[in-house]
């Protein structure tokens, strides 16, 4: 298998390979729960990057969610609250669109994961950079996924962000 792999499972010591590239699970201090952990592949190649990445993710013990969960409000207030709605056959359904929020932990209820993504590319070469992606009540399709660069989040989108 190689020896990032070998690595990778000293970590992760149910890895499996996956059709995105390798996954396993693992307790996330910083999130304080198991998470499912993918490190995701180009050619089936799992990078020595990745490995470092889910080495520092594990042994970072600061609690990242309340950080999160800032974050989330405030990119629900601006990108989300008042963007769509359903339509009748008289227009728009009046309270049919995303819940107003009014605090930050008001976002919890309407998330549901989160997941790992490690990718095997890096926007930032030299930033623990990961992706937690949620399934989310404003758009079920295509879900919400958030970038992370030393474990701050960076930028917010859907899952494939």
């Amino acid at each position: 298998m190689g020896a990032v792999v070998d690595e990778a499972r000293k970590l992760l010591p149910n890895l499996s390979q996956d059709d995105l590239g390798w996954s396993g699970t693992a307790f996330v201090p910083c999130w304080g729960a198991e998470l499912d952990i993918h490190l995701t592949c180009h050619d089936g190649v799992m990078e020595a990057r990745q490995v470092e990445t889910v080495r520092a993710l594990l042994g970072h013990t600061e609690d990242i969610r309340p950080g999160f969960e800032r974050a989330l409000f405030d990119y629900y207030q601006e990108d989300v609250d008042g963007t769509y709605c359903a339509y009748g056959p008289d227009g728009p359904i009046p309270g049919s669109g995303p819940p107003k929020l009014t605090e930050p932990s008001q976002v919890w209820p309407l998330i549901d994961g989160p997941e790992v993504y490690i990718k095997w590319f890096a926007r930032t070469q030299s930033a623990v950079e990961f992706e937690l992606s949620f399934n989310c009540e404003w758009d079920r399709e295509h879900g919400l996924g958030v970038l992370y660069h030393d474990f701050r989040p960076v930028e917010f989108g859907g899952w494939d962000l």
